[in-house]
């Protein structure tokens, strides 16, 4: 029978990667050698990447065993992102190895971040954005700003919850699941979410964050995907030419994508907005969230769901004569 010691060392690891903490404590007291195969280095790397996903020590000053048993272990689990539960605005918090980011929402809904609240590239370059074409922009965008910092210091209490991100990838849906950002009128940009129900017949966005009207958590839109629609330019130059497309109108096929013209009805506000695409791949029926003040009389009103492609969709208000558009947040876009 061979013994344990003998085998090689690139052996010894192998077997070790399958141990949990304390059973690699145990070993490193049975002898030396063993100890020493332990403290192998590549065995915390391991295992950094495989239960934290942490694949660089780079800027740490230590190695992969002191990060594991110092930092990941007691606080790894907090790694990721986090709702808050703050009133009606929400919150979201990202945990990254290295540096906690925090997203805050002011009474205006603009989102901030933790460290250099004012001058963070990200947020000043999504809220300077919304205001392109205003020559008072800078000065509107530090005034708003720094009352949001003010408003936000003088709240200390407030809990977060852990927030499930949507599934990487999905099959035959019209967009990938994601994180979305998009204005709400005078409330400013909010965060949602958008995923698919299991069977995949509807599509779900959900306030991260919110507004008096419609809170964070609250559903703001979905669509029936089991309804899409096919429409011509034609069909959709007023609000009459929409309305009238019966509810029968629809592909044989649920949840393809067929490129077809997009137009915002006359009439409706957006409608010279130069971004908004001239073609779209997906469109179905839809309803979105409508409320008075401190959530009153919440109802759901009638529009469309579309899709321009994997980073941007929009809803057609049909009923507020309004027209929305909502742009992916890539998490490489988070970073510093």
């Amino acid at each position: 029978m061979t013994d344990i010691l003998s085998l090689p060392p690139e052996i010894l690891n192998r077997i070790l990667d399958y141990l949990p903490l304390r059973e690699l404590s145990s070993v490193c007291l049975t002898c030396k050698k063993l100890r020493d195969v332990v403290y192998v280095d590549s065995v915390w790397q391991k295992k950094c990447k495989q239960e934290y996903n942490f694949k660089s020590i780079e800027g740490w000053n230590v190695n992969y065993r002191t990060l594991y048993s110092k930092v990941l272990r007691p606080y790894g689990d907090l790694v990721g992102f986090w709702r808050r539960d703050f009133r009606c605005y929400g919150g979201l918090l990202q945990v990254k190895e290295g540096r906690v980011l925090e997203y805050k929402v002011t009474d205006a809904n603009f989102i901030l971040q933790k460290e250099g609240l004012i001058n963070h590239p990200v947020f000043r370059r999504w809220i300077s954005e919304e205001l392109e074409d205003d020559p008072y922009a800078e000065m509107y965008l530090n005034c708003v700003l720094r009352k949001g910092v003010t408003y936000l210091l003088s709240r200390h209490e407030y809990r977060w919850f852990p927030l499930e991100l949507p599934s990487k990838y999905r099959v035959n849906v019209p967009i990938q699941p994601g994180l979305f950002k998009g204005t709400y009128s005078a409330h400013g940009i909010e965060i949602l979410s958008l995923d698919y129900n299991d069977d995949l017949t509807e599509v779900t966005v959900t306030k991260i964050t919110g507004d008096p009207n419609v809170p964070a958590s609250e559903i703001s839109l979905f669509g029936d995907l089991t309804s899409p629609l096919v429409l011509t330019a034609e069909q959709q130059e007023n609000l009459d030419s929409l309305t009238a497309i019966p509810e029968h109108h629809a592909m044989e096929q649920s949840g393809s994508t067929v490129r077809q013209p997009f137009r915002i009805p006359e009439h409706f506000s957006d409608r010279d907005n130069r971004y908004i695409p001239e073609f779209c791949t997906f469109r179905c029926r839809a309803k979105g969230r409508i409320a008075g003040h401190s959530f009153m009389t919440p109802c759901f009103s009638k529009g469309h769901f579309i899709v321009f492609d994997e980073s941007k969709f929009g809803m057609v208000w049909l009923e507020l004569t309004a027209f929305s558009i909502y742009f992916r947040v890539d998490e490489n876009e988070l970073k510093d």
